[in-house]
């Protein structure tokens, strides 16, 4: 799964697993309007604003606008460096299903998924 977890700063020293679980299935129910708009010809790019950082695999981003920090896990953190540049989410796809060991459906579904998360965060814009 490429699930964006959302904690915010008030949080972050005592953050735990049950904490980013609990932020995993919050950001999911927010953003389950925000996929069905998007598809797999939707061009995005990443926001200027979020400042990110890699942490061992994964990726932490933190959007000033919102004072929350969003954790992304590596496959994640790939489709993050993919939308430097505007791109398709297809054209997203084709470049995971070679990288990673996942079917074209599942990919499709889950990066819609994953991108509707970070588009209710403000942390990427449609073009």
């Amino acid at each position: 799964m490429f699930l964006a977890v959302v904690v915010p700063e008030s949080q972050l020293q005592s953050i735990d697993r049950d904490v980013i679980h609990a932020a995993m299935h919050e950001s999911m129910i927010r953003c389950r309007d925000m996929q069905s708009h998007l598809d797999i010809k939707s061009r995005v790019k990443r926001s200027q604003s979020p400042l990110s950082s890699r942490v061992g695999d994964d990726l932490v981003l933190f959007s000033v606008n919102r004072g929350m920090y969003y954790g992304v896990p590596v496959v994640g953190r790939r489709i993050w460096d993919l939308m430097e540049n505007q791109i398709t989410i297809c054209a997203i796809c084709d470049q995971l299903v070679q990288e990673f060991s996942v079917d074209r459906d599942t990919c499709e579904n889950e990066v819609l998924n994953f991108i509707g998360q970070l588009e209710a965060e403000e942390l990427v814009m449609r073009l």
